[in-house]
């Protein structure tokens, strides 16, 4: 937690992202205040993704939904907001800002195909909206790239798999398997839930994987600088 303060004041924070981060608060400006009739199940559906928006055609809701979020909770859009000001703003410090934008697309589109699996095999009726795809995409990815560095005492390569971990299991947990101890994790699962969207672990699951996997690729092919050699 220490690092991560340390490192605010090195952040370059594009203008491209901040373009971004201003586009999500617009859009919930206007679906939450300006324009209330928008913030409602029917105009969600033409947005937001779920199977039945597929099916119908809507395949433009694999992207959209990821600028939408939840019209009443403001919490919910300025988290996404924090994370990707903070986390695209590390990426595009350590690789370039186009690198950045990929991991936020792949992570949007793994999660929504995370959760479209999730959703036909679980037989959910909800749909999704909101950037935490992208947002865990970018988040996996600096993890990986942090490499030794400690994050509440745990190494960063590390840490990303044990998050991958987690949200699999609360994956689980919410979609009522009987896991020890169930009954209890269960229950707090289900208590952070909106009225048109639970929290969305296959999505969450999809962008930390997506963003680990491009990671692992991305160190690989970086070359290594050769040191200089005094004559």
């Amino acid at each position: 937690m220490k690092q991560w303060f340390q490192n605010l004041p090195r952040l370059r924070i594009s203008p491209a992202l901040i373009l971004l981060t201003a586009l999500l608060l617009t859009i919930q400006l206007i679906c939450g205040t300006l324009i209330p009739s928008l913030g409602t199940d029917e105009f969600y559906q033409h947005v937001g993704l779920s199977p039945h928006s597929i099916k119908s055609g809507k395949v433009w809701t694999l992207f959209t939904y990821a600028l939408f979020h939840h019209p009443q909770h403001l919490g919910h859009v300025a988290l996404n907001s924090i994370m990707l000001l903070y986390y695209g703003g590390r990426i595009t410090h350590i690789f370039g800002l186009p690198k950045a934008l990929q991991l936020i697309g792949l992570g949007v589109l793994a999660g929504g195909i995370f959760q479209l699996i999730y959703a036909i095999l679980a037989g959910e009726l909800s749909f999704l909206i909101g950037i935490s795809g992208g947002n865990f995409a970018l988040l996996a990815a600096y993890l990986t790239f942090a490499g030794e560095s400690r994050f509440c005492g745990i190494k960063g390569t590390t840490l990303t798999p044990l998050l991958i971990i987690i949200t699999f299991f609360l994956m689980l947990v919410a979609s009522g398997i009987q896991l020890p101890p169930s009954p209890q994790l269960n229950h707090l699962v289900l208590t952070f839930s909106y009225s048109i969207l639970q929290i969305s672990h296959p999505c969450h699951l999809g962008g930390l994987i997506i963003g680990w996997l491009v990671a692992w690729k991305m160190i690989r092919i970086t070359p290594i600088p050769k040191k200089s050699v005094k004559q």
